[in-house]
């Protein structure tokens, strides 16, 4: 049996935002160091951050070319999943 790294919104929406957990919004250059910091150091809190920002996004692109909501879930855990495995250059 895999892994669950992350537990999906089941609304597709990302979790909600405590008032002390106030991320900068996500650019692109933001976001490009926070894959460096997981490639470099497997950063569990830069990888929760991309999780938080993509996960909702992939799931709803799969959910409207038609996927089920279990397919869709679990292909978003795959894909993601391959970014914790990134290694630097």
């Amino acid at each position: 049996m895999k892994e669950v790294l992350w537990t999906m919104p089941t609304d597709g929406q990302p979790p909600a935002r405590s008032a002390t957990d106030k991320a900068p919004e996500a650019s692109s250059a933001h976001l490009a160091d926070l894959i460096v910091a997981i490639a470099q150091t497997k950063d569990r809190a830069a990888f929760a951050q991309i999780f938080g920002h993509f996960a909702p996004r992939v799931k709803g692109y799969l959910l409207r070319l038609g996927a089920s909501n279990g397919q869709a879930e679990e292909v978003t855990q795959e894909a993601l999943h391959k970014v914790m495995l990134v290694k630097a250059p």
